[in-house]
């Protein structure tokens, strides 16, 4: 089940915009960006698929209205969602929305278009394409000059490759550790700021849902959103 109720001040402000055909006033215009924001943020966050796909909803009918290079985060937020979901079409319709851009840095988006597209491939089950799109995903992750995309691709290949269901529960058990790790070094933090793979390591090693994870440790967080809107 949910842990983001409908009592969530984000729903009630989506909700309500959903509902409403095409011409905005300025002040309203800039009610709705924000809004529509914060809820793929919600969705993000907390990995909720409904929110993702309200969000998404929401961001096909008010695409002019944004920036690229915010839209494509937000399609990027949204396709990460829908990935600790298991819902690989929404989720490369997100991918699609934002297609093959070069990304400012101030963007902080590198590898993980890249990424998430091998992974929705592999996990979709085509591994004739595996090797090809491997190494261009690997060119890409080593282009960011940190070592946490290239380690999540390798740690993820060594994986899928394995047929050995107890070698894939120790290798993604022991690599928690080393990401986490990685991840609370200097410069590593950022390139784990969109994507995180921890959630889809502890799920291999231990059996649960990267949703349940993600939902059981934002739990907390998540309340004292819900306090605040109260």
């Amino acid at each position: 089940a949910s842990l983001i109720g409908d009592r969530s001040l984000v729903s009630r402000l989506a909700m309500v915009l959903s509902q409403m055909e095409g011409k905005y006033p300025l002040e309203e215009r800039k009610k709705k960006i924000h809004t529509i924001s914060s809820f793929v943020s919600v969705a993000e966050q907390f990995a909720d698929v409904r929110y993702a796909e309200w969000g998404l909803d929401l961001l096909k009918k008010s695409e002019q209205q944004f920036p690229e290079e915010r839209l494509c985060t937000l399609y990027l937020m949204l396709a990460i969602s829908f990935v600790y979901n298991q819902d690989w079409e929404q989720a490369q319709d997100c991918l699609k929305r934002i297609g093959k851009k070069n990304f400012p840095p101030s963007s902080g988006i590198t590898w993980e278009p890249d990424f998430l597209r091998f992974f929705i491939l592999v996990e979709k089950g085509t591994p004739d394409l595996w090797d090809s799109m491997y190494r261009s995903v690997l060119r890409v992750a080593k282009k960011t000059e940190r070592q946490y995309p290239a380690t999540v691709l390798k740690i993820y290949r060594k994986i899928k490759l394995s047929t050995d269901q107890k070698s894939i529960e120790n290798t993604a058990l022991k690599s928690l550790e080393g990401i986490k790790a990685l991840l609370d070094s200097p410069g590593e933090k950022q390139a784990g700021f969109y994507f995180n793979f921890l959630p889809w390591l502890e799920s291999t090693a231990t059996g649960k849902s990267s949703v349940e994870i993600i939902q059981a440790r934002e739990k907390e967080k998540f309340e004292a959103i819900i306090s605040r809107m109260a």
